[in-house]
């Protein structure tokens, strides 16, 4: 029996956790930018799209706030390009589908998504090593909220990691190049991005692709999207990032200086690597006092992780 609570093994996919907040960010050749927490992006053959938070009130979604992605600088897609917006799922997380192996058992997938391009769009599921995928498709009209439900059937060989690096990988195709793209519908042994012959996002001048209450569970059923209170949300996405606003003395000590870090309230997946953008220190040298305001980034690495 799937349980009613914790089953959909994505984080956030209601779009509402943003701890960066810097708005809309742009996906360049070989960038990977974070438009909400849990979730990233990727862009790799010269192209350019933003991704960003939309607030989604008085549209009948049942939650707040959506994922954008908006093409920027179109254009023909080679066969090795990849442009898309993807989450890691959490080795401990997918344990309990037994991938790989003869018990495996189903997944359901299901999210809401509309496109300013209509046509057959797609996705696909990987493994951490990117040699299984299971490409999948589904059809919009034009600017129309759909909801969109898919059943992705056992695996019984490969290899998935279960522990605290990436078990799964769900991924949204914005025009990936054919070399990564597979047969909608089944496992394949390779890394596909998406569908073939699925439409491409990148190649439409200022199309757009919108996307919330994205959920994966176990089983042959689509159950309605999970809906989790902020605080609950927001814990799970501090497992792998988190923003610290404080004030850090930091005593110089010859050529350095000794920054502590503080206790940080939810213990996240890995030891924790000071992020770069700026900085909350008050600086004590020589009788001198020098305070540098803002915000430093506390975010777990490594592990194949975007976050």
């Amino acid at each position: 029996t799937t349980a009613t609570q914790g089953r959909n093994m994505l984080i956030n996919g209601e779009m509402v956790a943003n701890q960066r907040s810097n708005g809309g960010q742009n996906v360049n050749n070989s960038s990977s930018k974070y438009p909400v927490d849990r979730w990233h992006s990727r862009g790799e053959g010269g192209k350019n799209f933003t991704v960003s938070q939309i607030a989604g009130a008085s549209q009948g979604l049942g939650v707040r706030h959506y994922m954008r992605a908006q093409i920027t600088t179109h254009g023909s897609v080679g066969s090795h390009d990849i442009f898309n917006i993807r989450q890691n799922i959490a080795g401990y997380n997918v344990q309990r589908i037994n991938l790989g192996e003869s018990t495996c058992d189903s997944m359901a997938l299901s999210f809401t998504v509309r496109s300013s391009l209509a046509g057959t769009h797609s996705g696909a599921i990987q493994n951490s090593a990117q040699n299984r995928s299971y490409p999948f498709t589904y059809t919009l009209a034009q600017n129309t909220w759909t909801e969109v439900k898919i059943i992705i059937p056992p695996i019984t060989s490969g290899s998935f990691n279960e522990d605290n690096g990436v078990g799964l990988r769900v991924v949204f195709d914005l025009g990936s190049g054919n070399n990564f793209r597979g047969t909608a519908g089944q496992w394949n042994s390779a890394q596909n991005e998406g569908a073939t012959g699925a439409v491409r996002l990148i190649e439409n001048a200022n199309a757009t692709w919108d996307i919330t209450k994205v959920q994966l569970e176990e089983g042959t059923t689509c159950t309605p999207f999970e809906k989790k209170l902020y605080a609950d949300v927001i814990r799970d996405c501090m497992r792998y990032y988190q923003k610290v606003n404080s004030s850090i003395i930091s005593p110089i000590q010859g050529n350095g200086a000794r920054i502590p870090i503080p206790i940080l309230p939810i213990e996240m997946r890995s030891g924790p690597s000071p992020g770069t953008d700026g900085g909350t220190f008050t600086e004590f040298s020589s009788g001198t006092t020098r305070t540098i305001t803002g915000f430093y980034s506390v975010s777990s690495k490594g592990g194949g992780y975007a976050q």
